[in-house]
């Protein structure tokens, strides 16, 4: 059906061919529409084409569509929400689910039968009662034959999270049930052949303990604990690695479908809230019992299997991210730092990891990014960005070198008022090196052989300088120093049209992002010519002349920006954190303007007020600034225009260990 569904898509030729264009109309019509032969599932394909070709037309018709084609499509739509397949919603990247109308009959009672004694198996052996392996091998292998093909495999699934979500559903509401009371109110007992677990598995249980203890109670979780060593064990009878990777890809597809469709109705108002509970669980225990699988190696030595699974939850997280299911963003999160996911895929091979890893980090920051901007935060949101915040603590403690080579993108995507977590990703540091105390009085940063290597950045940061051709002014002016007023071209570039389609998405006038992009993209112009010896003073260059005119012409909003993208540079010694340090000093001293020494003075202060940890390059600028005379910083008013400015810094030097102010 399939291939059918695909070629009749084919022939329609984007509505140029009106006979078959018709003789589909007439199929969703009547097969799908009015007798239901078919599932609108098995003709997704077709009805993707329907629907892009009546959104183009909304009026037009058709011999089998005379109230219009927009409406069969709708139709057809409706049907297929009623059926509760994932239909057009394919963009989760997951195979769409069969219609229930083509299981074989008796499936749910054979797939119950299956799940009632697998359970009570997995209750027994946790109940410190042994059961025999042949016995055990048995059920694996009837679960294996079970999924062996690719319709069996999803029709398997299927019912099985369908029987185990009701079953927990009906444990949770009453805790006095246990797993096989549940599933057998879910499908009678009178159905399944008069099979009882009793009957078939008493020769099984050994020990004094026999039934009791047993079956009395479970927990609601027993159900989906169950089906995950199923699945666990499948994979380990499976020598072939690609079918063994199809049936894990089928149970993460239903289980992504699950959750998207759960969304959809809760979207709708249909629910008041959605229970993800099973759906966590059942991903978190995956990830548990697939954990041996995932550390074996393979005969060449590489361990494939961890990248393999590690690469298919990835794409489950990806596809539920928080902004395309909000409501299953605390389980996300919870799934992002599991102890058995975040340590192996940033130990993979070659890092191969890290840029999947790194994507489903940015999803969540872009997620929270427009809640914390604003002036109160919601519990709900209070304890997601709690979680972000720990899981970026995990990160600073155990892979310090994934911060610091993505410091630039994840920089981008945090909220310029959320200084701590910013703070956290500047203050990472690669574990091999041992940073030099910033507060000794006779250290010389110019000559730490840290300060002359260059720190790897694997963020792509040039795309944003494509906004407004901003690449293209800055190359001209760092070429030839025109036009001579840098400043009146590039400022209008920064910032978002007020009538154009490009929206801001921090609120603000200027785009940050490119903000930040132009400021690294010269400051590593600036660095590789220094290091081809080009003779010049770094203070003559145009990269510094550019700097210069941008720190005086800014207005107060953009200048604020400006010196946060300068800022986001200092960080552990290397020849980035030497340079930004020296351009600050710089415009601080070079300023004719006292609103840029005090925006400056600002910028730093933020980030050093906040809870520690704070960058290294932040301390060891700031205390140049306040300890080195040529600054004269504590005679500028906007140190001591107020009694509680002058205290707050005077506070923030003495931590700094400048006593003697």
């Amino acid at each position: 059906m399939a291939e059918y569904d695909l070629m009749i898509s084919k022939s329609i030729d984007y509505g140029r061919n009106e006979a078959v264009l018709d003789f589909a109309a007439f199929l969703i019509s009547q097969c799908v529409v009015e007798l239901r032969l078919l599932a609108a599932a098995e003709l997704s394909s077709t009805l993707d084409v329907l629907t892009k070709i009546a959104s183009r037309d909304e009026s037009r018709t058709l011999p089998s569509a005379p109230n219009g084609l927009k409406a069969l499509v709708e139709q057809a739509r409706m049907k297929l929400s009623e059926t509760g397949n994932p239909g057009s919603d394919n963009s989760i990247g997951m195979k769409e689910l069969r219609s229930v109308s083509s299981d074989p009959r008796g499936t749910h009672e054979s797939v119950a039968y299956m799940l009632e004694q697998w359970t009570f198996m997995y209750e027994m052996s946790r109940s410190a009662h042994s059961v025999p392996d042949n016995v055990v091998s048995v059920y694996v292998s009837q679960g294996h034959i079970m999924m062996s093909s690719e319709e069996g495999r999803e029709r398997f699934i299927r019912v099985a999270l369908e029987i185990i979500g009701q079953a927990f559903q009906l444990m949770s509401s009453n805790p006095e049930m246990n797993a096989f009371e549940s599933i057998r109110s879910v499908v009678p007992v009178s159905t399944t052949s008069g099979l009882d677990y009793r009957m078939n598995l008493p020769d099984v249980i050994q020990g004094s303990g026999g039934l009791a203890g047993i079956v009395d109670s479970s927990s609601a979780y027993a159900v989906v604990d169950a089906f995950s060593k199923l699945i666990s064990a499948v994979l380990r009878i499976e020598s072939n690695q690609t079918l063994a990777e199809e049936i894990l890809y089928g149970v993460l597809s239903v289980v992504v479908q699950s959750v998207n469709r759960a969304s959809r109705i809760s979207s709708k108002g249909k629910v008041s809230a959605v229970d993800y509970r099973l759906h966590f669980r059942l991903l978190s225990d995956l990830l548990r019992d697939l954990a041996p699988r995932m550390d074996e190696k393979s005969e060449v030595g590489l361990n494939t299997n961890n990248i393999q699974v590690l690469g298919l939850f990835a794409n489950v997280l990806y596809f539920l991210q928080p902004k395309q299911v909000p409501g299953f963003a605390f389980a996300w999160v919870e799934l992002l730092a599991h102890r058995h996911f975040l340590p192996r895929i940033l130990t993979t091979r070659h890092e191969h990891g890290w840029s999947v890893f790194h994507k489903l980090l940015i999803s969540l920051l872009s997620f929270l990014a427009p809640h914390l901007r604003a002036s109160t935060l919601p519990d709900s949101v209070r304890t997601l960005y709690k979680g972000a915040l720990r899981v970026l603590l995990v990160l600073l403690h155990d892979f310090p070198e994934f911060l610091c080579d993505f410091h630039f993108s994840l920089c981008d995507e945090i909220p310029t008022n959320c200084i701590q977590l910013r703070n956290l990703v500047l203050s990472a540091f690669p574990r091999s090196m041992r940073l030099p105390d910033p507060f000794l009085p006779d250290l010389k940063v110019d000559t730490l052989p840290e300060m002359s290597t260059t720190p790897r950045v694997l963020s792509k940061y040039t795309g944003s300088l494509t906004f407004n051709n901003i690449k293209g002014v800055v190359d001209s002016y760092l070429k030839s120093r025109t036009p001579a007023s840098i400043s009146a071209e590039l400022i209008p570039r920064l910032m978002f049209t007020e009538t154009g389609t490009s929206a801001s998405s921090n609120g603000g006038r200027y785009n940050i992002p490119a903000m930040n992009a132009l400021v690294f993209y010269v400051g590593q112009l600036a660095i590789s010519q220094t290091q081809n010896g080009s003779g010049s003073p770094i203070t003559l260059t145009s990269h510094m002349e550019l700097f210069r005119n941008l720190a005086s012409d800014l207005d107060p909003e953009g200048r604020y920006y400006f010196v946060n993208a300068v800022a986001n540079q200092l960080r552990f010694p290397n020849n980035h954190t030497h340079y930004f340090s020296v351009l600050l000093l710089y415009l601080f001293a070079d300023a004719k303007k006292e609103i840029v020494q005090e925006q400056i003075i600002r910028v730093l202060m933020e980030r050093l007020i906040a809870n520690r940890p704070h960058p290294w390059g932040l301390l060891i600028t700031f205390i140049e600034l306040i300890k080195n005379p040529r600054y004269n910083f504590w005679s500028h008013g906007f140190v001591r225009c107020v009694p509680e400015i002058q205290r707050l810094f005077e506070t923030v030097a003495r931590s700094c260990k400048m006593d003697s102010i």
